[in-house]
């Protein structure tokens, strides 16, 4: 079993408790963030999980004191792959990405570097194999 799941139902029953204390219903929770009272419902019970920009409303609406929000780190974290949440810290915490590519350019070029770059390799291209030349006088 993923040690996510028993947090998100965790988190799920600590929302719950918060929600029941404002004494609100799921239906009106679910209108006042703009959610269906399924979502809401899911979130309770661990099967859903919330985003980062919800559970801060979510801890103001219902004036959790910061309870919510301090598990909100932990909840996003949940959303990756058990074998990827580690690395998934590790990049959070990242100041600087090294890419070492000899024979690519990471990332997209813009039009016009990408035609000149066509055209440098074409140029500095070996003939294929069978090819015909042009032959110049």
């Amino acid at each position: 079993m993923d040690p996510a799941d028993e947090l998100l139902r965790s988190f799920g029953r600590q929302w719950k408790i918060f929600r029941e204390r404002a004494g609100l219903t799921q239906c009106e929770l679910g209108k006042r963030l703009g959610y269906g009272e399924a979502l809401i419902a899911a979130i309770e019970q661990g099967r859903r999980i919330a985003r980062p920009d919800v559970i801060e409303k979510v801890d103001e609406l219902l004036d959790a004191g910061g309870a919510l929000l301090a598990r909100k780190k932990e909840v996003a974290l949940a959303r990756y792959p058990a074998f990827f949440r580690d690395a998934a810290r590790i990049e959070e915490e990242a100041v600087e990405f090294h890419d070492y590519a000899t024979l690519v350019v990471p990332g997209m070029l813009p039009p016009r570097a990408r035609d000149a770059a066509r055209a440098r390799q074409s140029r500095h291209a070996a003939p294929r194999r069978g090819a015909v030349q042009a032959q110049t006088p």
